[in-house]
C-alpha cells in the first residue's frame, strides 16, 4: 500500500506539473502571438498601396487575429473545478485530497470522512481527474498552435498578394 501511495503522489505531482506547464506555454505563446501580430501590422503599414477596408476585410482580420488569442485563453480556462468529471458513484470517493467547498465545507465531516477513507482510491481518483484536465489542456494548446500557424500563413499570403499586385 505504501508503494501505491508513493506512486500516486508522484503521478499527481507529474500531472499537476504538466497542467501548469500548459498554462505557462499558453500564456507565453498567447503574448508572443499578440506581439507578432503587432509587428506584422506595422509591416503592413509600409505598403504604399492602400487596401480598401471593407466589411469582409474587417471580419477576416478579426477572425484571423483574435481567434488564436481566444484559443490560447481557452487553455487557461479549464481548472480542476471545470475538468471533465469522472464517474465515482460506485467507488465511495470522498474527495478529500482536493477539497471543493460545494462538496465538503465542514471540518467535523471532513475529519469523519478522513478516518474511513481509502487513500489509494482517493488519490487514484484525483490522479485520473488531473490526467483528464492535462489531456484537455494539451488538446486545446495544440489546437491553438495550429490555428495561430494557419493565421500566420494566411497573413503571409495576403501580404504577399498585396505586394505582388
Amino acid at each position: 500500500m505504501e508503494q501505491s501511495l508513493i506512486f500516486l503522489y508522484a503521478a499527481i505531482k507529474s500531472a499537476e506539473d504538466n497542467v501548469r506547464g500548459y498554462d505557462l506555454k499558453a500564456q507565453i505563446f498567447g503574448i508572443g502571438y499578440i506581439f507578432t501580430i503587432g509587428v506584422i501590422s506595422n509591416i503592413s503599414k509600409l505598403d504604399p498601396n492602400k487596401v480598401s477596408f471593407d466589411t469582409l476585410t474587417a471580419i477576416l482580420s478579426w477572425v484571423i487575429g483574435i481567434t488564436p488569442i481566444i484559443l490560447f485563453g481557452a487553455v487557461l480556462y479549464p481548472s480542476r473545478k471545470t475538468a471533465p468529471s469522472l464517474s465515482h458513484d460506485h467507488l465511495d470517493i470522498k474527495r478529500l485530497f482536493f477539497v471543493n467547498e460545494t462538496h465538503l465545507n465542514d471540518i467535523d465531516i471532513y475529519l469523519n470522512r478522513l478516518e474511513s477513507a481509502d487513500f489509494v482510491k482517493e488519490l487514484a481518483y484525483e490522479h485520473l481527474k488531473l490526467a483528464t484536465l492535462r489531456d484537455l489542456k494539451c488538446k486545446r494548446f495544440l489546437g491553438a498552435l495550429w490555428v495561430s500557424s494557419l493565421a500566420f500563413v494566411l497573413i503571409f499570403i495576403s501580404q504577399y498578394y498585396r505586394a505582388m499586385s
